[in-house]
């Protein structure tokens, strides 16, 4: 497909044949980047692996990170630490089961991910210069499609703030990588350690000959380091994400892995990155899973250093191609007619390969611009899923059926779930380190129902139904949140008046949920409640108010929404978040 952004001509390729032409057969005409605002100020002028345009200075850093970055012998040597961080991780949720605890899986995974990145690239997972805020930020502006990149004449005007935003992020990196560069030079390794990061082995090439005519300095290291630890904390979380909640309504084929986990590693050990070769299921069932939900549903642009002709159509240069690897994962001609439909079986005795040399299946890229880091990356996503789902076995709550989980997408330059998982821990067997989970996927996220006649104030039976599961389910999850509470909390005056506002506020929200009011009547009263016991939150000390955010129990933030039926559901959201506030300040 041939559209035209601005003064860009642009190529939408959605079919193998002719992602295999434009991969394969005329890589070296396609192995550049267009020039793009967001690469300048956080590429540092172009200087990361990513965007950095095709080139010298392109082939001396991809020999950089194939060859010292990204080794089986740096991927092997990091092993000890991704078994450590791995079992810190099954440790938590063991913590968890016992205390009854409700866990979000999204970002327990996230956050052991981004250790085992910090380690790696930094030497250390304490994150005390807040990096990961920042990185995100930037994740959201090289995201964002900038007027600029497509009508050049725009770009001095800045007219969405993006220019702005790109060079407050910069100033930011610069004061954190200056720090943390300044001390590894400070404290720098012998060369003949045992460990050694990331930052490390650049300091190490920085004055060498390595770059042949190109001098490694600071810049260099930054942007190559961001592109690492973007991509790594991105990626493997993205896999885990979408893997996870698809066993979860899939149980027979969750079981199906559990059983070969038993057989390859048995019950009396943890999971080994030896064993994960031997996994076969797991590896068809992680296939499938970027299959279904590729981290990066359109690959990275290239743009044509030349004019080429291809099937018959001319192509200028500086032409830019987007390769949309979602489309060609669910085509039915390349898949069968159950392309939508999540089977791992599909891959049995297929010999597929995941590197970009079969050019239906190309998760990471293929050709010259093809990721580096995949061995790395596959290893981290293998070894989290097996050993979730070799300790622990994962369910739905009774109260909630497997179409219920929200498996909507978030569209960026890599895809995400919209909304976290949340799981129930319960119940545990040390001695077969089977531990039992509950999973509570899409917690507020139930199919929204069928708005009531305009001249009728009947409550739809669906809204009925969906507030019953939220509210049974709500008072599944009260005792932990009961656990932030001293057990003999002040008696104070202003304690007892927020009591009182805290139960008047959820009268009157049962009131209107139970009632016959008008559903627009209902629209404006609940939203409402739900600010008014923010602020009643706000009074709570600021210790305790942050660990009720970090738990996620503060009101949800009601946005403005032309559809009745959305608004409704997100009132009858703020109406069991105030319950849970009342459940945690009762005894005030």
């Amino acid at each position: 497909m041939h559209i035209r952004l601005g003064q860009v001509p642009t190529i939408v390729v959605s079919s193998p044949e002719a992602a295999e032409l434009f991969l394969k057969a005329h890589d070296l005409v396609f192995a550049s980047r267009p020039t793009v605002l967001a690469e300048k100020f956080i590429g540092y002028g172009f200087r990361g692996l990513a965007f950095s345009p095709y080139g010298a200075y392109w082939r001396n850093m991809r020999k950089l990170c194939t060859l010292e970055l990204f080794t089986n012998a740096k991927v092997e040597m990091f092993r000890p630490m991704r078994r450590e961080e791995v079992s810190n991780l099954v440790e938590v949720l063991k913590v968890a089961s016992h205390a009854r605890e409700v866990v979000c899986v999204s970002e327990m995974v996230g956050k052991v991910v981004e250790d085992m990145t910090y380690r790696m690239v930094f030497g250390s997972k304490e994150d005390r210069y807040r990096l990961k805020p920042i990185i995100n930020e930037a994740m959201r502006l090289t995201a964002a499609f900038d007027v600029g990149d497509y009508v050049p004449f725009l770009a001095p005007l800045d007219l969405q703030g993006i220019r702005r935003g790109m060079r407050l992020v910069v100033k930011d990196f610069n004061t954190m990588f200056d720090a943390i560069i300044a001390e590894h030079t400070k404290e720098a390794r012998k060369q003949n350690a045992d460990f050694r990061d990331f930052i490390d082995v650049m300091l190490s090439l920085k004055d060498s000959n390595y770059m042949q005519d190109i001098k490694v300095n600071k810049d260099h290291i930054k942007a190559i380091i961001m592109d690492v630890v973007a991509a790594g904390m991105d990626t493997s979380v993205n896999v885990v994400n979408w893997a996870f909640p698809e066993l979860l309504r899939h149980p027979k084929l969750m079981k199906r892995v559990q059983a070969e986990l038993r057989e390859v590693v048995g019950m009396d050990r943890m999971v080994e990155e030896t064993d994960l070769p031997k996994l076969n299921f797991l590896n068809m069932v992680i296939k499938e899973t970027m299959r279904l939900h590729p981290v990066a549903p359109l690959l990275l642009p290239r743009e044509s250093i030349e004019d080429i002709t291809i099937n018959g159509y001319f192509i200028p240069k500086k032409s830019q191609v987007f390769i949309n690897i979602w489309t060609i994962g669910r085509d039915p001609n390349v898949w069968s007619e159950n392309a939508e439909e999540f089977n791992p079986d599909r891959f049995v005795d297929v010999d597929m390969d995941i590197h970009g040399r079969d050019f239906q299946f190309v998760p990471f890229g293929s050709g010259r611009r093809g990721c580096p880091g995949v061995q790395l990356g596959l290893t981290v996503v293998k070894l989290i899923l097996a050993q979730l789902l070799h300790c622990f076995n994962w369910e739905l709550p009774n109260c909630i059926s497997s179409c219920d989980l929200d498996m909507k997408e978030k569209f960026a330059l890599s895809m995400s779930r919209e909304s976290p998982l949340l799981a129930d821990a319960c119940g545990t067997n040390i001695r077969q380190m089977n531990i039992l989970g509950t999973v509570v996927g899409g917690l507020f996220s139930f199919p929204h129902p069928t708005p009531p006649p305009n001249n009728t104030t009947e409550i739809p039976k669906s809204f009925t139904r969906n507030n019953r599961k939220n509210l049974n389910l709500s008072l599944r999850l009260v005792a932990p949140v009961d656990r932030l509470v001293p057990n003999r909390p002040s008696r104070s005056i202003v304690s007892s008046l927020r009591l009182v506002v805290l139960a008047g506020l959820s009268a009157v929200s049962a009131l209107a949920v139970r009632s016959r009011w008008s559903p627009y009547l209902r629209l404006v009263v609940l939203p409402g409640l739900s600010a008014v016991s923010g602020l009643a939150v706000s009074l709570v000390s600021p210790s305790r108010r942050a660990g009720l955010r970090h738990r996620r129990y503060l009101p949800l933030s009601l946005v403005s929404d032309s559809d009745p039926a959305t608004l409704m559901i997100k009132s009858s959201s703020a109406f069991i978040e105030i319950i849970h506030l009342v459940t945690v300040l009762r005894k005030y």
